[in-house]
């Protein structure tokens, strides 16, 4: 089998198993259809948080008819449930791709605040959503998990990013050669612990 075959398919498998782990991963927003007053809407439940960004769960509803409440609390406590209401809202967004590329200038839904925690925090919610069929509540026996972490500049999160994604490359790429009898699999393996070291040893903690 030719290198370049190799090279291909390593990144076919790569790839898949970072979409993979990307949907599936425990702060990956939770999917929800739900259908309110004959309109079906697939909602996204926030699972993780940065603390410089807005302590909020969206519900990307836009019949604004429809009224809803987040129940929350700290995870794994004794705490009561906390009851807030959704309400609706328009913000601006600043970003130059969604802006001009996707033509996206603001982000309309229902926002309910959630108390921020420190860092690895957690807290545990459900929701209950109200529309002319009545009321309706969803994970109340297996509450949402949301993580905060503390917001990773640019420059750090990027290489980590492409130091942790080459290095899958690499690794896949290695085991492949190996197992087609290419002798040189030794250096993709060397390579793929020095990205590894630097990725996430290094970068990872930072």
């Amino acid at each position: 089998m030719k290198k370049i075959l190799l090279w291909t398919l390593a990144f076919i498998i790569t790839v898949t198993a970072a979409i993979y782990q990307r949907q599936t991963g425990p702060t990956y927003p939770r999917k929800m259809p739900v259908t309110l007053n004959g309109t079906t809407y697939k909602l996204r439940l926030v699972r993780s948080l940065a603390l410089d960004e807005r302590s909020e769960v969206k519900l990307a509803i836009s019949d604004t008819t429809v009224s809803a409440k987040i129940y929350y609390k700290r995870f794994k406590s004794n705490d009561e449930y906390q009851s807030f209401d959704f309400r609706y809202k328009v913000y601006p967004v600043h970003s130059w791709v969604m802006n001009k590329i996707f033509g996206i200038s603001e982000e309309k839904g229902f926002f309910a605040e959630v108390q921020k925690q420190p860092e690895a925090g957690k807290v545990e919610y459900y929701i209950e959503i109200t529309d002319s069929n009545g009321s309706r509540t969803f994970f109340k026996d297996s509450p949402v998990i949301i993580r905060f972490k503390g917001g990773v500049p640019g420059f750090i999160l990027i290489p980590h990013v492409l130091c942790m994604f080459i290095a899958m490359l690499l690794s896949t790429l290695a085991g492949l050669m190996a197992a087609f009898g290419f002798t040189d699999y030794r250096k993709n393996a060397v390579r793929t612990l020095v990205l590894l070291i630097l990725g996430g040893m290094i970068l990872g903690p930072l």
